[in-house]
């Protein structure tokens, strides 16, 4: 029964770290995840597991050599928490929960049809919305790669422009 219970926990561990990898490129913004709820679940597997699931490590792994070693994926998540939280502070990582959402897509690449200049908004609640311009390269419709650009630069010559609207936020204007 013992074995059973170990390869499940050993299963539960791999999701676990899957999820904080995911969760730790957004975070740091190496990688965006576009969707609320996508995003909310990944954060949310990543930080609400922490004390169960390090409470049944411990357990299962109680009598093992490696006890410790299944606890540092959690102690990576925390640490890096304590350290975003004390960079950017408190309300600044409440606020940042949200997702960016493209309004106009600029520019398309001639070459590449998955990277585009887009023009987006992330609703900050009463603050109103924060903007940018940026140059996205989509891995899948969930998953993209930004980097930021000048809104008044001109891009060069493998870049169509286009200006179409896709008003994710359904805007009325």
């Amino acid at each position: 029964m013992m074995r059973i219970e170990k390869k499940l926990l050993i299963g539960v561990n791999c999701l676990y770290c899957l999820l904080v990898i995911l969760y730790l490129l957004d975070l740091f913004q190496l990688l965006e995840i576009k969707g609320d709820k996508l995003q909310g679940f990944i954060r949310g597997g990543a930080i609400l597991p922490i004390v169960p699931l390090t409470l049944s490590n411990l357990l299962v792994f109680r009598k093992s050599n490696r006890k410790y070693l299944s606890l540092i994926p959690q102690l990576v998540v925390v640490c890096n928490i304590a350290f975003v939280i004390l960079k950017i502070g408190f309300l600044g990582y409440l606020f940042s929960s949200g997702t960016w959402h493209t309004q106009t897509i600029l520019y398309k690449n001639a070459r590449s049809g998955t990277r585009t200049i887009e023009f987006q908004l992330r609703d900050v609640g009463a603050f109103g919305y924060d903007e940018r311009v940026v140059e996205v390269t989509y891995f899948t419709p969930w998953f993209m790669l930004t980097k930021e650009i000048d809104p008044n630069s001109k891009p060069g010559r493998e870049w169509v422009k286009i200006n179409k609207e896709v008003n994710e936020l359904n805007l009325k204007y």
